[in-house]
């Protein structure tokens, strides 16, 4: 049912004393394994700013391209909001005659109003239910910021996060998407709402792109082959337990922890996009122990397939050795990863110290950021570029910077 790759970013530990390394699990459903029906709701901002830069009309463009990628087993709703939310379509299967339909009547929806969200979060929860049964995500459109009903900003966003919250433990993923003028809507927002539910960030600042932003997602949806994954870890050698577990983000280029539970939930798993789990793990060695392959666990997965439940188990082995050529090995292993810790740590207190207005400090971390990327041999001209920018002058240099700072998380 899935398709399991294991690694350890250091092949070799040494027989005695402690050593925690990086565990590697790529996972992803078989090929003949079959797609697995889902539910898609898409929420659309028909506020009246959306009449501006022909917003309105490639967001309902953009629904009916969505609309026609669907299978006739997957269920489709689509609702907009402004004052009050507007069921465009409930939720039905995809039959020729519902798309149909549900493409009528997005392409009659029209803009006016102010953009009242909470009511939309609202709505969503009661739509999908405390528990969702298929795979489900939601497609959140908007151009703008957060108003009450008398279409004031709010300042309190605490409400919109706990309804996405909500969403996300219904097991329902948000793709929250900024279309637009990036000075008209906060990101940070956007960014946050769908955080909640393990879902995507996108935006498009030019209304022509949203189609493109978003087709990849509906391309890995559409190719859904698991549900409720879950991994559990076990260890039978004593000293060896779990210090961190977390998941690769491809599209940000960084690892993130998902949680400190003895079950961890992963969700779903697309036959487009084969996901990578880093599992770090503390193992010790005595006296006793000799050189050779160990078993110290095991991993086991489960989840929901096209054809029913499905389980799996891969064992965790360490390859313990006294040679000294390996050990040598292991030692220059250890201070790269430690250079780039570092790197990234002063790449990220310099940029907080340029948003602080404090250019000593900014220097400072600079100039070390620059040293541990020398000695890594990686190039520093997204640090230079950066560094010849004043504040808040050029925000490209600084998202390059950071995601060149992330990137080195990622193991070699």
């Amino acid at each position: 049912m899935l398709d399991i790759k294991t690694g350890w970013d250091q092949p070799y530990r040494v027989v005695q004393g402690d050593h925690a390394a990086a565990f590697k699990i790529e996972m992803k459903p078989s090929q003949n394994s079959g797609n697995i029906p889902v539910h898609l709701h898409i929420l659309l901002d028909i506020s009246g700013s959306m009449n501006a830069g022909n917003k309105l009309n490639e967001a309902k463009k953009t629904c009916c391209f969505i609309i026609d990628q669907l299978g006739e087993e997957d269920t489709l709703a689509v609702s907009g909001f402004n004052d009050y939310v507007n069921v465009v379509t409930k939720a039905g299967t995809m039959t020729a005659e519902r798309k149909k339909a549900a493409r009528d009547a997005v392409g009659q929806l029209q803009a006016a109003g102010v953009t009242v969200l909470d009511k939309a979060l609202d709505h969503i929860l009661d739509a999908i239910g405390p528990k969702v049964q298929r795979p489900t995500f939601v497609i959140l459109i908007s151009d703008g910021r957060p108003t009450d009903a008398k279409g004031a900003g709010v300042s309190e966003l605490t409400p919109y996060f706990e309804s996405a919250n909500r969403i996300g433990k219904s097991g329902a993923k948000v793709i929250s998407v900024a279309l637009g003028n990036p000075g008209a809507y906060e990101a940070d927002f956007f960014d946050a709402v769908a955080q909640q539910t393990g879902g995507p960030f996108r935006f498009s600042p030019r209304a022509s792109d949203l189609r493109n932003v978003l087709a990849e997602d509906i391309r890995v949806i559409q190719a859904i082959g698991a549900q409720e994954v879950f991994i559990d870890f076990s260890f039978s050698k004593t000293g060896t337990e779990l210090l961190w577990f977390g998941r690769a983000f491809p599209d940000k280029q960084f690892f993130e922890s998902i949680g400190n539970t003895p079950r961890y939930s992963l969700g779903t798993l697309s036959h487009d996009q084969p996901w990578t789990y880093i599992a770090y793990i503390l193992t010790g060695g005595d006296i006793e122990t000799a050189s050779g392959r160990q078993k110290v666990g095991d991993a086991t997965i489960t989840c929901q397939g096209p054809s029913g439940p499905w389980t799996g188990k891969c064992g965790i082995e360490m390859e313990y050795t006294d040679d000294p050529e390996l050990l040598g090995f292991i030692d220059q292993g250890v201070r790269r990863w430690k250079l780039e810790l570092e790197e990234t740590d002063q790449t990220m207190k310099a940029v907080k110290a340029r948003k602080n207005g404090n250019e000593g400090a900014f220097e400072r971390h600079m100039d070390a950021a620059k040293k541990t990327r020398s000695e890594l041999g990686k190039s520093t001209d997204n640090l230079d570029k950066f560094r010849k920018t004043k504040k808040g002058e050029d925000m490209s240099a600084l998202g390059d910077l950071l995601k060149s700072a992330r990137a080195s998380r990622r193991p070699q």
